[in-house]
């Protein structure tokens, strides 16, 4: 049966108290709290109990106490997907960036052509804005694909309009519709 080895150091027992009562995150406090009742005798199986988790779990945190001391309460990062750029390639793609700031589709050919790593527009607008860079998609513009007489036609009709409800002649809101006045 695994337990950790009576703790005979004051300075580690009050520090185990301190973290136990004071420390920082929940998950911190209760491992400090098996440690210490480990330290005291408890098997693992009631501290198991005690604290509601898996008898794995508790065996974990007295390998992590033994190997790392008081680092090993708290919980390193063990999930995520691994970055796809290290920090010169992210700072090769500010600098592509600078270069050509209205093409990311440039950026992303062009470090892909670089590293032979491959990520979508996404993921270099996340890297441009972890950066401390502003990235916004270009918003696309129909202008080239309207018809300019008609447009023009549409605006002259709309000002009329517009002039026609300041004289009161029209109401813009149909449930509030005014009747005509007389113009003549």
């Amino acid at each position: 049966m695994k337990t950790v080895l009576p703790i005979t150091d004051g300075a580690i027992r009050e520090t185990l108290q301190i973290a136990r009562s004071h420390g920082p995150t929940p998950y911190v406090r209760e491992r400090a709290h098996a440690v210490l009742l480990s330290s005291r005798g408890f098997p693992m199986a009631q501290i198991a109990d005690i604290f509601e988790v898996q008898y794995q779990t508790v065996s974990r945190w007295l390998d992590d106490w033994e190997d790392y001391g008081i680092r090993g309460l708290y919980k390193t990062h063990d999930g995520g997907k691994k970055p796809i750029y290290n920090s010169e390639e992210e700072l090769r793609i500010k600098e592509l960036v600078a270069k050509e700031p209205r093409r990311i589709s440039y950026v992303q050919s062009k470090i892909e052509e670089e590293t032979g790593k491959s990520a979508s527009k996404t993921t270099i607008g996340r890297i441009i804005k972890k950066l401390g860079m502003v990235y916004k998609r270009l918003r696309k513009s129909c202008k080239h694909k309207r018809d300019e007489e008609q447009f023009q036609r549409s605006k002259a009709a709309l000002k009329d309009a517009q002039e026609a409800e300041d004289k009161g002649l029209i109401s813009a809101c149909p449930k509030t519709l005014k009747p005509l006045k007389n113009t003549a």
